[in-house]
């Protein structure tokens, strides 16, 4: 089949989860032959050392900002002047103020519009009328969305080689022997995980955790560290690392905690636990709605802590279990790599194209 011309409504490089979901749908897509040109906000804090490239062409300021507007003249252009097959906007409600909405009308015009909500948040203003084809990441936001023929396409995860625990354990000059890790929008109830590794000290002396998150979360958690008696077992970097950086800590370590509380938000699937499936250790959720549609093998309850307590212990010395957690996730990574991911797009984009 003749490949595509896509075209991306999204954030890009940005500190945001739908530009790095955006990223590694763009990468899918292209190797799979297709063009892909991205239609972008304006920069207003760039990511360091992340570049635009080609075919990208920023024409509204995002909802996170005091400025406001949307070039509408830019973004018409880019459609025509590129003959893109299919316009594909990442919608996520906070993104988008209000006067970006016509300009996302006016381009349905030209190319047939598709739109993965990232959320069930859609106002009443959104152009429902003009989007030929709705894709969600479960069947509970489509539930909520009450969408007619949504596509159920999870996040992808990617597909990466992860090199031995000694390996990474010496490129980062950590000697502990019982590592945790845990990374995310600083989510992690680190109050709990604190006194789990307190509990757990006895038992593994070298016990280190692994903290990644944005500085003030870090820092919050650096001071928990201190009133709980566990600085010493903590190790802290703050920031918007880079994937590479993320994937270098988590490969040092033997579990990958993702422990959040139940934040009442239904409809809405945790990229960062698929980061950490991507990490091939085996990961700790919680049981609540960010991770509703993960399998239930990887979760245990939030509240008291005697079942994270008790599932890092298994997974510290229960060889057996290890390895059918891993099993699981290697599982869950050929079924929704991004490589798969794209494909089930493509069958979204054909199944609206325009025929010439």
């Amino acid at each position: 089949m003749m490949p595509l011309r896509v075209g991306l409504i999204t954030t890009w490089n940005a500190v945001c989860g739908v530009a790095e979901y955006s990223r590694a749908l763009a990468a899918a897509l292209r190797a799979r032959g297709h063009t892909v040109v991205v239609l972008a906000n304006y920069h207003v804090n760039p990511v360091p050392g992340a570049a635009d490239g080609g075919g990208v062409y920023r024409f509204f300021y995002t909802g996170w900002h005091r400025e406001r507007g949307a070039d509408a003249d830019l973004a018409g252009w880019a459609v025509t002047a590129h003959a893109l097959d299919v316009i594909h906007l990442q919608y996520q409600n906070f993104i988008y103020p209000p006067d970006v909405l016509p300009v996302i009308r006016r381009l349905a015009d030209h190319a047939p519009l598709v739109a993965t909500f990232h959320d069930a948040g859609v106002p009443g203003e959104f152009p429902r009328d003009r989007v030929a084809r709705a894709i969600v990441h479960s069947p509970v936001t489509a539930r909520m969305l009450a969408w007619q023929g949504a596509a159920v396409i999870p996040i992808g995860i990617l597909d990466l080689p992860a090199p031995p625990v000694a390996e990474a354990r010496r490129k980062l000059g950590i000697a502990s022997r019982h590592v945790l890790c845990s990374l995310g929008l600083g989510r992690t109830d680190y109050h709990l995980v604190l006194q789990v590794v307190r509990d757990l000290v006895p038992r593994y002396p070298d016990l280190l955790w692994i903290v990644l998150g944005p500085e003030g979360y870090v820092e919050a958690v650096r001071q928990a560290a201190r009133e709980t008696g566990v600085e010493e077992h903590v190790r802290l970097e703050g920031g918007f690392l880079p994937l590479a950086r993320l994937f270098e800590w988590m490969h040092a370590a033997d579990v990958t905690v993702f422990y959040f509380p139940e934040a009442g938000v239904e409809g809405v699937s945790s990229s960062s636990c698929r980061l950490g499936i991507a990490g091939r250790r085996p990961v700790i959720l919680t049981d609540v709605g960010w991770t509703r549609d993960l399998p239930d093998e990887l979760k245990v309850p939030h509240g008291p802590p005697d079942a994270l307590r008790e599932r890092v212990v298994r997974l510290f010395e229960d060889a057996a279990f290890r390895e059918a957690l891993l099993a699981r996730q290697e599982r869950l990574i050929r079924e929704d790599g991004w490589a798969r991911t794209a494909e089930r797009h493509e069958a979204v984009y054909r199944s609206v194209r325009r025929e010439a």
